[in-house]
Order: C-alpha cells, then sequence, then structure tokens
C-alpha cells in the first residue's frame, strides 16, 4: 500500500489539464472498457450486473486519479488495471473449484474492492482539490450515466454505443462551457432520466436555448418534456423546427 501511494505521489504533475481532453479520453476509456469487460463476461452469470458494476468503479478510479494526479497515463495505467482486476476477480468468483477452496462466495462488492484497494486505496479523498475543474467532473459523471443508462436499455449495440458518445462527447462540453453552473445539476438530472432516445437532438436544442439567452423558456420547455406534458413524437418535431 505504502508503496503504491509513493508511486502515485512520484508521478503527480503540477500543471492545469485540459478538461475537453481529459473528456475525450474518458469517452475512449469507458467505451473501451465496455467492450473488453463485455468479451470477457461472455460465460458468466449477471454479465450486464457486472458490467454496469464495473463502469461504475472505471468512472470512480478515473476521475479521483485525474484529479489527485493530473497525470493522464498514470490515471490511464490505473484505470487499466483496476479492470484487469475487476474481471479476473469476477471471473474467478465463478469458478466452483475455487470457492470450494476458499469457503466463501465472493461477490462483486468484494471485486470492486479488491480492485479499488490495488488502485486508489491509499490515497486520501480529502487531498483532492474538488473546487478545480467542475465542468470535468459533471461532463464525465454524465457520461457515464448515459452510457449505463444506453447499455442497460440494449438499445444500442456496443459500435453504436461508441458512435453516439463520440457525437455526444463534443455537444456536452460545449453545452456546460456556455451555461451557468447552477444548470449543471438540471440538466444531468433531466437528460439522465428522460426516455426520450434522441439525446442528440436534446442537447442541441438545449444549446440553441442557451446560445439565445432564452432561460425561462428553456427551462419551461425541457420542464414539459420531463413530466410528460408533451409527447416524443411533438417533441422530435419542435425540435426539427428550430434546429
Amino acid at each position: 500500500m505504502v508503496e503504491l501511494i509513493d508511486f502515485i505521489n512520484q508521478e503527480k504533475v503540477h500543471k492545469k489539464i485540459n478538461s475537453k481532453k481529459i473528456l475525450n479520453i474518458f469517452n475512449k476509456c469507458i467505451v473501451k472498457s465496455i467492450i473488453e469487460l463485455d468479451s470477457k463476461f461472455k460465460s458468466i452469470n449477471n454479465k450486464q450486473k457486472s458490467i454496469i458494476s464495473g463502469i461504475n468503479m472505471i468512472y470512480n478510479v478515473f476521475i479521483i486519479l485525474i484529479l489527485y494526479s493530473n497525470n493522464i497515463k498514470l490515471t490511464i495505467f490505473l484505470v487499466e488495471r483496476s479492470i484487469l482486476l475487476y474481471s479476473e476477480f469476477i471471473i474467478m468468483s465463478q469458478d466452483k473449484k475455487m470457492i470450494n477452496e476458499i469457503c466463501f462466495l465472493p461477490n462483486i462488492t468484494d471485486a470492486i474492492s479488491f480492485s479499488y484497494k490495488k488502485t486508489i486505496g491509499p490515497l486520501k479523498i480529502n487531498g483532492i482539490n474538488k473546487s478545480n475543474n467542475n465542468i470535468l467532473k459533471e461532463l464525465t459523471l454524465l457520461m457515464k450515466h448515459i452510457t449505463i443508462k444506453k447499455y442497460s436499455e440494449n438499445t444500442f449495440s456496443i459500435l453504436e454505443l461508441s458512435e453516439t458518445n463520440n457525437k455526444l462527447e463534443p455537444l456536452l462540453y460545449e453545452l456546460f462551457t456556455i451555461i451557468d453552473s447552477k444548470l449543471y445539476t438540471y440538466i444531468i438530472n433531466f437528460i439522465i432520466n428522460i426516455n426520450i432516445t434522441n439525446i442528440e437532438n436534446i442537447i442541441k436544442s438545449m444549446i440553441y436555448y442557451i446560445n439565445n439567452k432564452d432561460i425561462e423558456k428553456f427551462k419551461d420547455c425541457f420542464n414539459s418534456i420531463y413530466y410528460n406534458k408533451i409527447d416524443k413524437d411533438e417533441y422530435i418535431l419542435y425540435i426539427n423546427q428550430i434546429l
């Protein structure tokens, strides 16, 4: 444990990170991780649950490390380690011979705890400057939620998921750089809870309203959608007219 924290501290860099670049790298990491976990977990029980738990773990490892170290190479290295440790633990935990030998049944929580211990376990969370990179924290969180939602609904193949994320990434970054930070939570809650599948056009329409400085109309429109005051077809037609 001591050796790991020493290694992480040695690799810390003291320079401002580029949030747009980090978001792009996070997007690639999370899609690559799903592909890897999907391939490795083909024969295990609770495959979808194990992959979704893995995505959540990867997000936590990534954001904690990048905010603590500012070192993207270190972050990617330890994220990849976490995926390897997590996937191997899950696979071994379903090996009947191993279970009989150790006399207990490991679960997903055990796998996550083991991966954290070997990657971010020695870090003190209060050592991370939470006031910095607020946009990055919100954007990566939103990208994680969108990815999990689309994956869990089985509405996209993994290839389509990658293509969708690549389209959403620059739009989300543009949106979060032009809005007041007070709207971050509102937008995140809206996007992750809405049933409409055309998220790309939803984000484009949000950008449209913000650029036209019509915040009240912005909220009226999206509150109407959120509380099902207008249906999907009506909304899509409306959005197509303004974009």
